[in-house]
């Protein structure tokens, strides 16, 4: 979902970008005062408050268009395709479109997209395409692609992660209680900071693997880029109490973008490797020979080249993580050991006054 702009538009849109800044402050003291009106001390209450006010009514703009929206005929004047590099020590592709339209007024707007590779691919500059829009009492549009609704433009995956992540919370709060409970926590956790490696255990297996990239190409390397350090889990809030997950990689690798036009494709794409770094082998510019599959064109493959970054780098990170945490988790089941042996030896105390008296 997006917003179809005009000329006339903008200003409204950025009056309402700073409403709903604003907004934000004025709920949380609204949300605080009924907590203290009704004397609700949950400290959950206000956070789950002011998300379903604006989680539902995100979404409720979204079913709205949906319901109401009317489509429209638009022109895509703009394709971009982009890579993102990422602290974890590897990239994301982003699929931008523009479109132009005609609005009910009959002014000419502009709206632009985030997609998937699948339709990025299928539609090319200077296409028609269906937009879904409606408008806002005339001051903007809500806009989207006419082939896709709410339940196909939400990322579950992410819903998915984020539940996880509530629950293996919710879990190691109530293992706390148990020296059982702490230990499988423990074990829990060594699993998941195992995780990484397994991942890139089997992304280096599949890069081994040429019977995956039958096809080959010439392309234009746009981009090498050197990665120095990993952080598979990053956290950008500041403070000493926060888990270190950076490292200096064990080894060095480059992750190359090259643009190439695959087999049957009217338009270049940009394909990405990732490969051990060897200096001055690799320059922007230069004119490489990859191979590629027909499944993944954007998943290739430059010859004659190792990959060995896939193991070193994880497996490293294993080994330092795994050690932190079980100190910790060590730390954790002593504590709860002693704590407990304290109670007990309080309460043999108290039966032992009480019998004497």
């Amino acid at each position: 979902m997006s917003f179809g702009v005009t000329p006339d538009s903008v200003l409204y849109i950025l009056f309402f970008g700073f409403g709903l800044l604003l907004s934000f402050g004025v709920v949380f003291i609204l949300v605080g005062l009924i907590q203290r009106l009704f004397g609700i001390r949950n400290e959950w209450f206000g956070i789950t408050t002011v998300l379903i006010i604006y989680v539902g009514g995100f979404m409720g703009a979204s079913l709205y268009l949906d319901s109401v929206g009317q489509v429209r005929p638009g022109v895509i004047s703009a394709k971009e395709e982009t890579i993102a590099f990422r602290k974890e020590g590897d990239w994301t592709h982003n699929y931008g479109l523009s479109v132009t339209y005609r609005t009910d007024r009959g002014d000419e707007a502009n709206t632009h997209f985030n997609t998937n590779a699948t339709l990025f691919d299928a539609l090319h500059k200077g296409e028609q395409v269906g937009l879904r829009t409606v408008s806002i009492n005339g001051w903007f549009d809500l806009t989207r692609l006419a082939q896709q609704n709410t339940l196909s433009w939400i990322n579950w995956r992410w819903i998915e992660y984020g539940l996880g992540g509530i629950l293996l919370l919710y879990a190691g709060w109530k293992s706390l209680k148990s020296s059982v409970g702490c230990l499988a926590m423990l074990i829990l956790l060594v699993l998941l900071a195992s995780l990484p490696f397994g991942l890139k255990y089997q992304e280096w297996r599949a890069s081994q693997d040429a019977s995956r990239t039958p096809l080959h190409a010439n392309g234009v390397v746009q981009e090498v880029h050197r990665v120095t350090t990993i952080d598979p889990l990053p956290s950008d809030r500041s403070g000493n109490s926060q888990w270190e997950t950076k490292m200096d990689v064990a080894q060095l690798y480059d992750i190359v973008v090259i643009r190439y036009t695959p087999q049957g494709y009217r338009e270049p794409i940009l394909g990405v490797d990732a490969v051990d770094a060897v200096e001055g082998s690799l320059e922007k510019g230069m004119t490489v020979e990859l191979a590629y599959g027909p499944n993944a064109p954007r998943e290739v493959r430059l010859p004659n080249r190792t990959r060995n970054h896939y193991i070193l780098n994880p497996l490293a990170w294993v080994k330092e993580q795994t050690l932190a945490l079980g100190l910790v988790g060590l730390l954790l089941v002593g504590v709860t050991f002693v704590e407990r042996t304290v109670k007990r030896a309080l309460a043999r105390r108290r039966q032992g006054s009480g019998a004497v008296a």
